[in-house]
């Protein structure tokens, strides 16, 4: 049994100019554009209406997952607009959609062949976010799709539901044969997806993506700086302005760092995990240059996963679920926070 995060996105890196990529999404088709309506930090996706755009999250395939979001929908009428669909080797095996009437604030479940298993009504309030949880097992027999609004379930489907690896995620898309995707704009937030295997179904967690950024000079500034001096100020853009600034790493196992702003905590709220989102190119294709994320807490560096930095630039990203020092992240180590990367590889 066990629980893996394979994607997040809060849209905060604000890349709607490369929306695939260097941004949050595999593959995007027409508008995904940002909205000041969120539900965490600044930003949220804004996937329009009428024109039945979509955004593909590419997964390495598996039986189960869980997706997670925050929606902000309008009551849905005259057609059946898709949130999310999950997919094998581009056929749909499943899908949440909103359920066309008269203005109506319904959601329904649906099997591959569009055949609605479960409807809800009334089950959201317009032009408020709520937090939307699918828990899904594929199986010929003993499958099962679980719906969940705000932690509680209100859609079920169980037995036959499929039997294909499930290899990717769509966001939004017009269901074959339904029409437009919404009649309205949609804001999606603080979206992400686990696999799940080997566990039982279970409430999908409300996660929220908060988003900090470099403010200050870190233990380390090993890097060759391009722009300002002060490397921080090379890496604190939203969104990244490309080759105009950035620090370079031009000699294995040298290393940067930052200072980093801060969120408060929520009443009860907890950390469960640290994100550092490093936003990297090489500049010769034909070496293996890799990149470490790292993270600085309490005098301790924390060095990650070292991954292949592609010769464009891409998102590259890893959970750090505990402190560098040790134990549970709390509000004090998040204050104290250093993140940044090392060069690592072949150079």
């Amino acid at each position: 049994m066990a629980i893996t995060r394979r994607w997040q996105a809060g849209c905060e890196s604000n890349l709607t100019a490369s929306p695939t990529g260097e941004n949050e999404f595999d593959v995007v088709s027409g508008s995904i554009t940002t909205t000041a309506t969120a539900k965490t930090g600044s930003l949220a996706f804004k996937i329009a209406s009428l024109a039945s755009p979509s955004a593909d999250v590419v997964l390495s395939a598996t039986r189960q997952i869980r997706i997670g979001g925050h929606w902000n929908l309008q009551a849905q009428a005259a057609t059946t607009g898709t949130l999310v669909f999950w997919r094998a080797a581009g056929v749909d095996l499943g899908s949440v959609r909103m359920v066309a009437g008269d203005l109506n604030l319904n959601l329904g479940l649906y099997d591959a062949a569009g055949n609605q298993q479960a409807v809800v009504n009334n089950i959201y309030t317009a032009g408020a976010y709520f937090h939307l949880g699918v828990d899904i097992k594929i199986d010929n027999a003993a499958g099962w799709v679980k719906v969940y609004v705000d932690g509680t379930e209100v859609l079920s489907w169980t037995g036959n539901t499929g039997n294909a690896n499930i290899d990717s995620v769509r966001f939004g898309g017009a269901a074959t044969g339904s029409g437009p995707r919404s009649l309205a704009d949609t804001y999606l937030d603080d979206a992400y997806i686990d696999d799940t295997t080997g566990e039982v179904a279970a409430a999908v967690p409300d996660r929220r993506f908060a988003y900090i950024i470099p403010d200050g000079v870190g233990n380390y500034s090993q890097c060759a700086p391009v722009g300002s001096a002060n490397h921080w100020e090379n890496v604190d853009d939203r969104p990244h302005d490309s080759d105009t600034t950035y620090n370079e790493a031009n000699v294995l196992n040298e290393r940067d760092t930052y200072t980093m702003t801060t969120v408060a905590l929520p009443a009860g709220w907890t950390i469960a995990a640290v994100i550092p989102c490093l936003y990297c190119k090489k500049t010769d294709a034909g070496t293996d240059t890799e990149i470490t994320p790292t993270l600085r807490e309490s005098a301790t560096d924390d060095d990650g996963t070292s991954v292949d930095a592609d010769s464009s630039y891409s998102l590259k990203w890893e959970r750090f679920t505990t402190k560098p020092s040790g134990g549970a992240w709390t509000q004090a180590a998040l204050d104290g926070l250093e993140v940044g990367f090392v060069g690592t590889g072949t150079f």
